[in-house]
């Protein structure tokens, strides 16, 4: 009887519902993997720091992805769509591989380059791409933004973040 209502169940799911399940997996996994991939920051004077626990942010994000995707994922079960196709939209398709390639990249950029020089190297490029064209806006928010999350992090915070390649805030 709980073999052909699992069946049942896995049969009828949506493209949607398949999505979700996806998402729960891969946030339980990451809910799992953050204590071992978040570094601790670099103690001074040989104290450690004393503001919040650097995994302390990623988790709560975690958690609310992981939340989130359970609440889609029922959603999907309770009311599947009759739409068994799944049409993509190319341009659509692009920003999505596009915006992943730059959040690969600013990955790769965070240490060398540091949290704000990387941050505002992808505001920019982003920006761009999705259709931003006003040099003045774009120029503000990708100056001022990152280095106001810098100094709010950093400072009230007391969370390391990757600092500059050259001193400019005393990173």
């Amino acid at each position: 009887m709980q073999d052909s209502l699992v069946t049942s169940l896995l049969g009828r799911m949506s493209a949607y519902a398949w999505f979700s399940l996806l998402n729960i997996f891969l946030a339980a996994l990451m809910l799992a993997l953050v204590p071992s991939q978040v570094d601790k920051p670099p103690a001074l004077f040989g104290m450690d720091s004393e503001g919040l626990n650097p995994e302390f942010f990623p988790q709560v994000v975690t958690v609310l992805w992981l939340m989130a995707s359970l609440w889609t994922f029922v959603d999907a079960i309770s009311h599947p769509s009759e739409q068994t196709s799944v049409s993509i939209d190319l341009s659509a398709l692009l920003r999505v591989l596009v915006t992943l390639g730059a959040a690969l990249a600013y990955t790769l950029l965070l240490v060398p380059l540091g949290f704000v020089a990387s941050s505002a190297a992808v505001i920019i490029v982003l920006s761009l791409f999705l259709g931003a064209r006003s040099p003045l806006k774009i120029g503000f928010t990708a100056i001022v933004v990152p280095s106001a999350v810098f100094f709010i992090f950093t400072r009230l915070l007391t969370v390391s973040l990757p600092p500059f390649p050259f001193q400019i805030f005393g990173g």
